[in-house]
């Protein structure tokens, strides 16, 4: 049986709607998947990858911006909801939906 996206959504309240950017970056994504099981990951933008740099090299975090990660992290283009969409799918299709998602 194949499995399929039911729906996707952002956790983090508002953004989305109408085509527009979740709320930025970091965005939570949740996906649900129709056999019911769910799986999250945290999408962060190139851009945001770089300001976060940039901080922490100025705050001393991260050994002063030697090294950054998050788990279950996508680097993505933008934070648009068809984008978002067209990278689960593509996840999905090439058997790399489940090393970037974690089961929840």
């Amino acid at each position: 049986m194949e499995v399929k996206v039911d729906r996707i959504y952002s956790a983090a309240a508002g953004g989305g709607a109408n085509g527009e950017e979740i709320n930025g970056s970091p965005a939570d994504i949740i996906v649900h998947l129709t056999n019911g099981d769910q799986y999250i990951a945290s999408f962060f933008t190139y851009a945001k990858i770089e300001e976060l740099r940039r901080l922490h090299r100025q705050n001393g975090a991260y050994l002063r911006g030697c090294y950054f990660w998050s788990k279950n992290m996508v680097l993505v283009e933008d934070c648009l909801p068809k984008t978002i969409e067209k990278i689960v799918e593509h996840l999905l299709e090439e058997g790399e939906f489940r090393e970037a998602f974690e089961k929840i």
